[in-house]
């Protein structure tokens, strides 16, 4: 009987679903649906209906559908990501609902109006590559294609997709309307991405973190130099400064991010100075053009001090505006304004951190005075292109990397000297294993580490240079080696969020959890917004602590904003199984199989050291039943 309802054929299939759908839900519930079911009525089922798409199955933020025509399933994604892009833009950056899109065409069997087999397959797998408002299509899509439609295909090469037997040739949509395709908001550098909306780019990083097993890196990099580690900086009462995003003033919204650039310039420069506590990037880009009072941003971010301005760039001249406020009572303790040929720009940046540490100085005593900022290199040119590097970087898209990388290199052909250059080359390096772009992680991690010494050599003082190479001995397991590198970057600036966040990782997996969770009263300090990693990090902590109950709570505080990232929901799993709580295990563990049906818990938290620590983690799972990979 079941023979019956069977049938094979040849057809495209576009897969489709909503990037960021648990966010959206967890911080508008009604407000997501409203939008999702006016996007259908008005854009999708009818795109769908003209190119001649029947609708397979819709799920609550996705849809599978079929094509009898290669050319009629891109147009049609093609017209419904454009439409989406235009909505989009009346809206506010946490109101948008973006769409990823895989298409791919083969053999599928249709069954009681279903339809299987690794076309569709493919497709979906496609679809989970893809960036959000974009489209990613397999080879023999883009063979088929040929030049029909007017958008421009990135190769982004062979990949190895889940549960496929081989890899698949993947192409990328680069233009869906005279310009890029559209991005998903970026954050900046060098962090692990806080905001909510990162945090499904963050779930390859939190992955490579904690899930990587030591059995990926065979090989291993030339050994770094042993240096006597230093104690970090421990929670204090020094006052918090935070520098607010600097306004772009120049009439272009292209040069956000050379605004954007000194203001995080600056950032990290006054993190130079050990009196203070400086407020993490990430921290106060959510603040970026909001107007609210000088006292409710004190408050919202637990900082003293707040440091605004705003950036002209007009021709061959730079005008910057700065002033350091007293944030309790809305006191303005220094102002000045700064206009200067852009060949001057780096005196200029260094005058202003001086002046806003001079008017500190009064109520900060420790204030270190010779740790100013340093003039980083002599050509403007490569400068710009260090800025510009840190934003395609911030991307979450493979084609954005590969161009950050070409872009530190166009940047050090300029001035070989740059040691910043040479750090943002190293990150884009680490980045692309940390996310997979690569079948060769120990080449590009050696070459990372090699760019890391050479930023060091050129600047002793570059503390992300330091940052760096902790980072790299982490991902070689040379867990003493990468913690002396970490304290180092914490010397020259105790305020590096990412090196604290670094350090706290490196002490789980030596075994020294309680100082690991001290770390993160510092961190709390700079940047009250913790990310995935961070919560990972915690709840493994207190887990080998056995203290599932602080486990528990520590990831139920913040999970909301995160509820994509799968290992929040195996740390509560443990958490459950250890205190006896079958309701809550059984949800947790439902969580889990349902984000990653094939999550295998053999491997989780391999990187711990301590043998009893590694127990205690494997018999939560046992308990949880997460132990192996289901069948």
């Amino acid at each position: 009987m079941a023979e019956a309802h069977v049938d094979r054929r040849l057809a495209a299939i576009l897969a489709a679903d909503v990037a960021g759908y648990s966010r959206l839900m967890s911080a508008d519930e009604e407000g997501t649906l409203r939008s999702l079911t006016a996007h259908r009525r008005e854009l999708i089922d009818p795109s769908i209906a003209g190119h001649r798409g029947r609708i397979v199955k819709t799920t609550g933020d996705g849809a599978l559908v079929e094509f009898a025509s290669v050319v009629d399933a891109v147009r049609c994604a093609v017209e419904i990501q454009r439409g989406m892009a235009r909505r989009n833009q009346e809206l506010p950056p946490d109101k948008r609902i973006e769409f990823r899109v895989g298409i791919n065409v083969g053999d599928i069997i249709i069954q009681d109006g279903d339809v299987y087999g690794d076309g569709v397959n493919i497709a979906a797998r496609l679809e989970g590559i893809a960036p959000p408002g974009g489209i990613t299509i397999s080879r023999a899509v883009q063979e088929q294609l040929g030049h029909r439609i007017d958008v421009r295909w990135r190769a982004r090469g062979l990949q190895t997709l889940k549960n496929i037997a081989s890899p698949v040739e993947v192409f990328e949509a680069a233009e869906l309307s005279g310009s890029a395709t559209a991005k998903p908001p970026t954050a900046r550098r060098r962090v692990w991405p806080l905001a909510a909306g990162a945090a499904a780019v963050l779930a390859g990083a939190v992955l490579a973190w904690v899930y990587w097993p030591a059995a990926k890196l065979d090989g291993r990099a030339p050994s770094v130099a042993s240096q006597s580690q230093m104690e970090t900086v421990r929670p204090d009462a020094r006052p918090i400064v935070a520098v607010l995003p600097f306004a772009n003033q120049s009439g272009d919204p292209t040069q956000e991010y050379f605004s954007d650039g000194i203001s995080e310039d600056l950032i990290s420069a006054l993190g130079r100075f050990r009196g203070l506590l400086v407020m993490a990037w990430n921290a106060v880009m959510p603040l970026k053009g909001k107007p609210e009072p000088i006292a409710e941003i004190g408050r919202q971010l637990r900082a003293q001090y707040l440091v605004t301005g705003s950036v002209r760039r007009s021709g061959e001249r730079v005008r910057v505006t700065a002033q350091l406020t007293d944030a309790a009572n809305g006191v303005v303790l220094w102002s000045d304004k700064f206009d200067e040929p852009t060949g001057d720009l780096f005196a200029m940046q260094d005058n202003i951190v001086r002046q806003i540490a001079g008017a500190l100085a009064s109520r900060v005593h420790s204030i270190e005075g010779d740790r100013v900022l340093r003039k980083p290199t002599e050509s403007l040119q490569a400068y710009d292109l260090v800025l510009r590097g840190r934003e395609l970087q911030s991307r979450a898209t493979r084609s954005d990397h590969a161009e950050a990388r070409q872009t530190y290199l166009r940047a050090l052909e300029l001035d070989p000297g740059f040691s910043d250059a040479r750090v943002g080359l190293s990150e884009t390096l680490f980045d692309y294993v940390e996310r997979g772009y690569t079948d060769n992680p120990v080449e590009l991690l050696s070459e990372a580490e090699e760019q890391a010494r050479l930023a060091i050599a050129l600047d002793p003082a570059n503390a992300a240079g330091y940052g760096m190479l902790g980072r790299i001995s982490v991902s070689f397991e040379r867990y003493d080696e990468a913690l002396a590198a970490i304290n180092r970057a914490l010397a020259i600036n105790p305020s590096d969020e990412s090196s604290l966040a670094s350090r706290a990782g490196v002490l789980l997996w030596l075994g020294r959890a309680e100082e690991s969770l001290s770390t993160f009263e510092t961190i709390r300090r700079i940047n009250p917004v913790l990310g995935p990693q961070h919560i990972v990090t915690i709840g493994m902590a207190h887990l080998v602590l056995r203290q599932p109950e602080q486990a528990k709570i520590a990831v139920e505080e913040t999970i909301g904003r995160y509820n994509s990232i799968y290992f929040h929901h195996v740390l509560l799993a443990i958490a459950h199984a250890e205190l006896g709580s079958s309701d809550g295990l059984a949800r947790e563990v439902a969580i889990v199989r349902r984000q990653n049906p094939f999550f295998d818990g053999s491997v989780f938290g391999t990187r711990l050291k301590d043998p009893a620590q590694r127990q205690i983690i494997a018999d939560g799972l046992r308990k949880a039943g997460l132990l192996g990979q289901p069948r």
